[in-house]
């Protein structure tokens, strides 16, 4: 039994501690530990293990798809720096060329200008 002193079992005495006991506090703790506890779920008592599996292979695949995007960006990053880089002094060379041929525009306009203005007075005269 639990102790020098045995009780009367009369009724359901599932998981009932003795009200006297003198024993080792372990076998005490033991006996605690075995009362059902209805509010309680242990891992243990969990049938379906899909789910875990299921989450652990999410949690996996999420640190897989972690580790493959920070790779990405770590190879794409300096390319895409290079990139804006050669661009953005291609379009410096553009816009030296569009300044060039607007100025050239200016002069073209000016000339037609004078030209109309030369015809105009051909024909009023």
């Amino acid at each position: 039994m639990y102790g020098s002193k045995s009780q009367p079992q009369t009724g359901n005495t599932a998981g009932a501690i003795p009200k006297e006991y003198s024993g080792d506090w372990r076998e005490l703790a033991n006996i605690g530990a075995c009362v059902p506890n209805v509010l309680y779920v242990s891992r243990a008592d969990a049938a379906d293990t899909r789910m875990t599996k299921c989450c652990t292979l999410h949690k996996k695949m999420l640190q897989t798809a972690g580790l493959v995007f920070a790779i990405v960006i770590f190879f794409l990053l300096p390319y895409f720096a290079v990139k804006v880089a050669t661009l953005s002094e291609d379009m410096t060379k553009l816009s030296d060329g569009m300044a060039v041929l607007s100025g050239e525009m200016n002069k073209l306009k000016s000339m037609t200008q004078l030209r109309f203005a030369e015809l105009e007075g051909d024909t009023v005269s």
